[in-house]
């Protein structure tokens, strides 16, 4: 499965940015609930705001999580975004 086919298949479902779990991720119960975008692998626009779609990638388990953002900051140091996730639906990568 190569990159270009995951960002097609997230993109289906209204995604603007995606972003692997990691250490960057924070992940309570099995579901992601906080990313700072350092290292997206997918970013279709530059700022993502409250109520824009995200996915995290588990490409261990091929499966991500499309998740909606409720509360979008910006760090004050590295100037990239941290956001606050809800609503996580799990999805099988093909």
């Amino acid at each position: 499965m190569d990159k270009h086919s995951i960002i097609e298949q997230i993109k289906a479902y209204g995604v603007v940015a995606a972003h692997t779990t990691g250490r960057y991720v924070d992940i309570f119960n099995h579901v992601p609930v906080k990313v700072n975008l350092a290292t997206p692998i997918y970013m279709a626009k530059k700022k993502i705001r409250k109520g824009d779609k995200v996915a995290i990638l588990d490409l261990d388990e091929n499966v991500a999580f499309i998740c909606v953002v409720s509360q979008a900051d910006t760090s004050s140091v590295s100037q990239t975004q941290i956001l606050q996730l809800e609503k996580a639906k799990k999805i099988v990568l093909e």
